[in-house]
């Protein structure tokens, strides 16, 4: 009998619930604050449905609130929920205020909200349509852990300022809606070709994350910092133009990049972090600038298309990992003396036992005594790859490219493919001079007397004087 007794009165609780809230305006709940005399909508007795307007004030025994926050878990589970207007007096949206809202297609967000809770819009994936289009405002500066997360009909987010978009602080790779949406609009303008204005100092972490409708970029010197993973997983991501102004290559920031063919390092950059460009899969040639100190951990790591590495003296450390699973590796040119420090797993799984290293001439006994250096299975001297200029004109083996000394200049000719990247380096290995070919030919300026010219994927030893 009392069990029977409980039972009966745990059920009657359960149909006596109801949802924590202070008044109902107009098919609203709310929850007032009566000394600020503002109010946030939350959940209700009953699910929102349809279309629902939430207007900027209500009015409750006399008195009138601003209405300044959609809470946490307001329209959450509102499956049948299929439009919603946001007024200007809203400043924040909280945690999972609206997900798994199935029907809910598209959303405006209103210039005055700043910040966007964590899992605010997760799982809006609708059985036929769910959420497919929405605009951000200049206004919002930071959008909390997956706030966008399993959105996978998500297709196209609507911007107005490039400035504002590149300073959110996005918590993850799913706050950001670009990890879904395949089309990213500026003033109405489809953005394939980014060009990052001059008023832009930082690109926050993941601010381009997973977008991969994006196919170049062009970063200006005003920025002197790129985030974490800022372009990560920019699938048809092909070029990128970094200034001198960037000394870090931050974790993860071109990862996953797989269509991005080359790179230009500055000669600022003095780090390259964790899983910088871990698996773009299209580079095919690496050269550091002699400004680089540190390659971290998984650098280039699963980079399989990456044929040559060119390292300069100025590099003392390479991390664990970092060249790992190259398994198209050819050639790598150390121009360090002193060996770097150096993970005995940087080229794990590169096959490099069927690969070429070269190194200085006097440094030749300290690679082949020392892993992983020594597991190369062919190690040369650097002096001894390509031939000397003697007279200022040399016809390279059987290409029909010729270099022509004039003082301190390089005059170079009949240079195979367009735009190809022609380098100067010293024996050092420091970059002396670097430029583009344009209908076959390219200038260097060196003052060195022999220079290593790098024509693409070939290194040539030059006699300048």
């Amino acid at each position: 009998m009392i069990k029977r007794l409980l039972l009966l009165a745990a059920i009657m609780m359960v149909a006596t619930v109801s949802y924590a809230y202070d008044v109902e305006v107009d098919g609203i709940y709310y929850n007032i604050v009566p000394k600020a005399k503002k109010a946030e909508v939350t959940s209700g007795d009953k699910h929102y449905v349809n279309s629902v307007t939430i207007p900027s004030t209500i009015t409750v025994d006399g008195v009138v609130y601003d209405v300044t926050s959609i809470g946490e878990n307001a329209f959450d589970g509102c499956q049948r929920l299929t439009s919603i207007t946001i007024p200007n007096s809203v400043t924040s949206i909280g945690e999972r205020a609206f997900s798994r809202c199935f029907d809910l297609t598209s959303i405006t967000i209103p210039n005055s909200v700043t910040s966007i809770g964590d899992y605010a819009f997760w799982n809006c994936s609708g059985y036929s349509s769910g959420l497919t289009s929405i605009t951000i405002p200049n206004s919002v500066t930071s959008i909390g852990r997956s706030a966008f997360g399993a959105d996978d009909d998500l297709k196209d987010v609507h911007i107005s300022d490039l400035k504002a978009w590149c300073e959110i602080d996005f918590y993850d790779g799913e706050a950001n809606p670009l990890c879904y949406a395949q089309e990213l609009y500026i003033n109405d303008n489809l953005i394939d070709n980014l060009e990052i204005p001059s008023s832009v100092t930082s690109i926050s972490r993941y601010a381009f994350c997973g977008y991969e409708g994006l196919t170049s970029v062009n970063i200006p010197n005003s920025v002197t910092s790129i985030g974490n993973s800022a372009f990560g997983g920019c699938k048809n991501l092909k070029s990128v133009e970094i200034p001198n102004s960037v000394t870090v290559i931050n974790v993860n920031t071109f990862s996953g990049c797989s269509s991005l063919s080359s790179i230009n390092l500055p000669n600022s950059i003095n780090i390259i972090q964790d899983g910088a460009f871990f698996g773009c899969t299209s580079l095919t040639s690496m050269t550091f600038p002699n400004s680089i100190s540190i390659i971290r951990s998984s650098a280039f790591s699963a980079c399989n298309g990456l044929k040559s590495i060119i390292i300069p003296n100025s590099v003392k450390e390479i991390e664990p990992h970092s060249f790992a699973n190259c398994k198209n590796l050819e050639k790598v040119y150390c121009y360090a003396k002193d060996v770097p420090m150096t993970g005995y797993s940087a080229f794990e799984n590169s096959e490099i036992e069927y690969s070429t290293l070269y190194v200085p001439e006097a440094s030749l006994d300290a690679y082949k005594t020392t892993e992983p250096w020594s597991s190369f299975g062919t190690i040369k001297s650097i002096e001894s790859e390509g031939g000397v200029v003697e007279d200022g004109i040399w016809d390279v083996m059987t290409q029909p490219l010729l270099i022509q000394s004039v003082g301190n200049t390089l005059n170079l000719s009949n240079i195979g493919g367009e735009a190809t990247i022609i380098e100067a380096y010293n024996t050092s290995g420091l970059l002396l001079d670097r430029t583009v070919s344009h209908d076959g030919k390219a200038q260097l300026c060196v003052s060195d007397e022999i220079v290593i010219v790098k024509v693409g994927n070939k290194s040539i030893k030059v006699k300048t004087k």
